[in-house]
């Protein structure tokens, strides 16, 4: 986890641990570069950049050996399949075969510095879903590897776009 932005998101004289509401969103810069903007109601933006994931890995919600459900997990995966869907929206002519190869390079090291621009968008998202919560690096390589087995079964069963098309309707495009 990523202390300092989560001090930066935080109402004034929020503490970690405190929950108060917040109002605070995020600008992603479209060069996938890690740098965001911090935006607080009544504030200017205050610019940020995001820490590697070999920095935000905590030590995850199974701790003592324990294998955390997929609930437990549930941010992980959203930020993965919600952002492969954004990438759908931007690209129609994405398949899951690409989706496949994307994943694949991750699966095998989160950590690297992905030649696939599927793959950077993925991990731009990894970097902030884990500066905001306790994810270790085996909990992200086992989110990657169950959405892509997922990928892969709605593409056997329903065609070149099927995982695409399944996932697009969980996910909409926010204003």
């Amino acid at each position: 986890m990523d202390r300092n932005l989560m001090l930066l998101m935080g109402p004034p004289g929020l503490h970690p641990g405190q929950r108060k509401p917040v109002e605070t969103s995020i600008r992603i810069r479209e060069d996938y570069s890690g740098e965001i903007e911090v935006v607080r109601p009544g504030e200017d933006p205050k610019p940020y950049t995001l820490k590697t994931l070999p920095e935000v890995y905590g030590t995850g919600p199974g701790g003592a050996g324990r294998e955390p459900s997929d609930d437990e997990l549930m941010p992980v995966l959203m930020a993965i399949e919600e952002e492969i869907t954004r990438c759908y929206e931007d690209q129609p002519s994405l398949t899951d075969g690409a989706v496949v190869v994307a994943l694949k390079q991750l699966s095998m090291n989160p950590d690297s510095v992905p030649t696939d621009p599927l793959a950077r968008r993925i991990q731009l998202k990894l970097r902030l879903t884990l500066s905001l919560n306790d994810f270790s690096r085996q909990d992200v390589r086992r989110s990657v590897r169950q959405v892509l087995r997922s990928v892969e079964r709605h593409s056997r069963a329903e065609g070149r776009r099927g995982y695409l098309e399944f996932m697009r309707t969980f996910f909409a495009r926010r204003p």
